[in-house]
């Protein structure tokens, strides 16, 4: 079912391919794309706003993409492209209805790009996370103390 608030209709498509980012890398599985963007099934650890470069290729034609990780679930991640130059929204658009006849002849490759966003969301969820475990270590040290008042 389409959703309202999608500019781009999406199209099912089974393409395999894989994921890398930095030195882990792991299987994906496009489950459906449009020209605004894709949904990916994959185990790869992919945050939001994570960049990505994609490249699906199809038996006559391949796409390279710049786009972003913009939803996580637990079946997969949601990407937003960039926009698309109108050369490549054309091939991707003659791609993504190759996929419509023969998905099978079809292989992404999503590769993270590190760059300047990507360092400071990694560095915020690290922050953030710091700052839950020392909050953690403050509740454990009072729990401590109250269990030793209690035994008293």
């Amino acid at each position: 079912m389409e959703s309202k608030h999608r500019r781009h209709t999406r199209v099912e498509a089974k393409v395999s391919g894989h994921v890398r980012t930095g030195e882990a890398s792991g299987a994906a599985e496009v489950e459906n794309i449009s020209l605004g963007g894709l949904f990916m099934k994959t185990n790869a650890p992919l945050p939001v706003g994570l960049a990505l470069t994609i490249e699906l290729k199809s038996a006559k034609d391949s796409v390279h993409l710049i786009g972003k990780v913009v939803g996580v679930t637990p079946q997969g991640v949601g990407v937003a492209f960039e926009v698309l130059p109108s050369e490549t929204e054309k091939r991707l658009r003659e791609l993504i209805e190759d996929l419509e006849h023969a998905p099978d002849a079809a292989t992404v490759t999503a590769v993270a790009s590190p760059n300047d966003t990507n360092v400071r969301g990694l560095l915020e969820l690290l922050s953030d996370a710091l700052q839950k475990l020392k909050a953690r270590e403050q509740e454990v040290a009072e729990l401590k103390t109250e269990l030793r008042l209690l035994k008293k």
